[in-house]
């Protein structure tokens, strides 16, 4: 069974003089969603950001099914997909074009993909009459909410996932967190939530806190 694991993973930003993230050891298995709570300022972001390949450890290693982890833009297009708490949505793409885009690069025919495209957003709980609006014309709820589905589009073995119910209501915080749920039961995915939230923390089947650096 595929499982990511971080293996004595250090992180610190260049010109500063302390570790962000001290030696850090854990495993994450297929089939599993863990939860990573922590104070703000502890690295959780600065931790998530590794495990989606968006950088690299100063020492350590990230290892993916077995095997260190050396092309990260590999890495990102074909084993993990992020989901950003700043959404990074394409600003002249409407909702239903930016959850096309990722199927448009794995070549997926056009008809195909909005019809995916489509899916996925009512998964999301996004009402149909917003899948031609602009970004700037939707919530930041909304926003995260075709940011989530665009990351589902991808069909990634990783689902790395910063703060992704932070600007929903209960409802659709709910409707996500099982959303995830599946993901990882009944599709066999990797799903690691950083969450401040601990209704959805206490959601996972693993639970770990990061704090100062350490996680445990």
């Amino acid at each position: 069974m595929p499982e990511l694991i971080l293996k004595d993973v250090t992180y610190r930003y260049p010109r500063v003089k302390y570790n962000t993230l001290h030696e850090i050891n854990a495993s994450f298995a297929a089939g599993t969603m863990t939860s990573i709570r922590g104070q703000s300022g502890a690295g959780k972001s600065t931790l998530l950001y590794l495990i989606a390949g968006l950088d690299r450890p100063t020492k350590g290693q990230l290892l993916w099914d077995g095997a260190p982890v050396g092309d990260l833009s590999a890495y990102r297009r074909k084993v993990v997909g992020t989901i950003s708490q700043s959404y990074l949505l394409f600003s002249t793409r409407t909702a239903l074009e930016n959850v096309c885009y990722p199927l448009e690069l794995n070549k997926v025919p056009a008809a195909q993909a909005q019809t995916r495209a489509r899916q996925l957003l009512a998964s999301v709980g996004l009402k149909p009459e917003l899948y031609g609006r602009l970004p700037a014309k939707l919530s930041g709820g909304e926003q995260q909410r075709v940011a989530i589905a665009r990351c589902l589009a991808a069909d990634a073995q990783v689902i790395a996932a910063d703060e992704p119910t932070g600007n929903l209501d209960e409802e659709n915080t709910k409707n996500i967190v099982a959303l995830l749920q599946r993901l990882a039961h009944e599709e066999n995915k990797v799903v690691i939530v950083v969450t401040h939230d601990p209704t959805v923390a206490a959601s996972a089947d693993v639970q770990m806190t990061l704090n100062a650096g350490i996680l445990a």
